[in-house]
């Protein structure tokens, strides 16, 4: 019992799961952020269109 007592994380992958989330988070954002701009694009390209056709 007093192993666990220095290792409250015995299972191999617990301290580089943390690092692992950032980086997924940071990737998530970075695509979140394309995608929104993507949309902002392509809303502006519509508004054109619609203007230019009346």
């Amino acid at each position: 019992g007093d192993q666990f007592d220095a290792h409250p994380n015995p299972q191999p992958g617990n301290t580089n799961g943390w690092v692992d989330d950032d980086d997924d988070d940071v990737e998530k954002e970075i695509l979140l952020n394309l995608t929104r701009m993507e949309r902002d694009k392509a809303e502006r390209r519509l508004s054109e269109s619609i203007r230019w056709n009346k």
